[in-house]
C-alpha cells in the first residue's frame, strides 16, 4: 500500500475539500473544483492525496465516519505540522 504523509494544516483544509466533494456529489451544490484544485496543489498536496479524498467523497456513507479514520486506512498519515515540518527537511 501507497503511504503518504500530512500536516494537520494540510488535514485541515482537506477536511473542506471533502465536504465540498460530497456536497456536489449528494446535495446538488455547484462544483468549483478548479479553485480547489490549484489551491491543494498551492500547499503541496499530491494529487494520491487529492483524489483518495475524491473517491473517499463518492461514497455516501463516508460521510458518517471520521476522515482521520478514512485516511489512515489508504495509507495516509496525518502528523502535526512541526513535524511535518521536520519531515520536509
Amino acid at each position: 500500500m501507497r503511504t503518504e504523509v500530512i500536516s494537520d494544516s494540510q488535514f485541515s483544509v482537506l477536511q473542506g475539500f471533502f465536504a465540498h466533494l460530497w456536497c456536489v456529489k449528494f446535495d446538488g451544490v455547484k462544483g468549483d473544483f478548479g479553485w480547489w484544485a490549484k489551491h491543494l496543489d498551492s500547499l503541496g498536496i499530491s494529487w494520491y492525496v487529492q483524489n483518495t479524498i475524491s473517491a473517499l467523497a463518492d461514497k455516501r456513507e463516508n460521510a458518517f465516519y471520521y476522515l482521520r479514520r478514512l485516511l489512515a486506512e489508504k495509507g495516509i498519515t496525518i502528523v502535526r505540522d512541526s513535524e511535518f515540518n521536520n519531515l520536509a527537511r
